[in-house]
């Protein structure tokens, strides 16, 4: 015989469909885990912050995170005692939020309280007040564009590559077997 029937190679692409499906599903949740990256600082009343990208940046709370090496235990702070004054020296209050995002990885706990406009890069002071010990904060931009389409990308082509794997699949079992009776066609031996 040459080559592959046609039901073997309907039954190869539905396996490979299936395979890269669930690939794309892995990769997708690695870049949201990956998408959500505020970078925890510990924060003794007050620190600069070196901004290179513009837009709504969000603020946690942590409880614990390890930051070099070494692991941080951090108090709630509330986004009152949050102050952060940009290069040119216009001092942003953090927004909070209407609903408290909490998280939690093997290195890190904590809650997302607030977001603040950063409308130019440069070095920014943070200001935490009203706390007599250092605190745990942790910044960065808003990650909810790029885990969005992360979440839609990913899903989106992994629904297209199951419906390719689930027809291909479904095709494989209704084609028609060959008959290698040698006695004639099916029709032939019903007699």
């Amino acid at each position: 015989m040459g080559g592959m029937t046609a039901r073997r190679k309907l039954v190869c692409v539905a396996i490979a469909a299936g395979f890269a499906a669930a690939v794309l599903l892995l990769v997708g949740a690695v870049m949201v885990v990956q998408s959500f990256s505020l970078t925890p600082r510990v924060v003794d009343g007050s620190t600069s912050l070196d901004v290179r990208s513009t837009g709504t940046w969000l603020v946690a709370s942590e409880q614990h995170a390890r930051i070099d090496g070494v692991d941080y235990t951090g108090s709630d702070v509330e986004p009152a005692d949050i102050t952060l004054v940009s290069p040119a020296g216009v001092s942003c209050d953090i927004e909070p939020l209407e609903q408290d995002i909490a998280y939690r990885t093997p290195d890190r706990e904590g809650m997302v309280i607030g977001k603040v406009l950063i409308d130019r890069p440069g070095v920014w002071r943070l200001n935490v007040a009203n706390h007599g010990s250092p605190v745990l904060l942790a910044m960065g931009p808003d990650p909810i564009a790029a885990m969005t389409w992360w979440v839609f990308g990913a899903g989106s082509g992994a629904i297209v590559l199951l419906g390719i794997a689930l027809g291909c699949g479904w095709v494989a079992l209704r084609w028609p077997s060959p008959v290698h009776s040698g006695r004639g066609s099916p029709i032939d031996q019903t007699r």
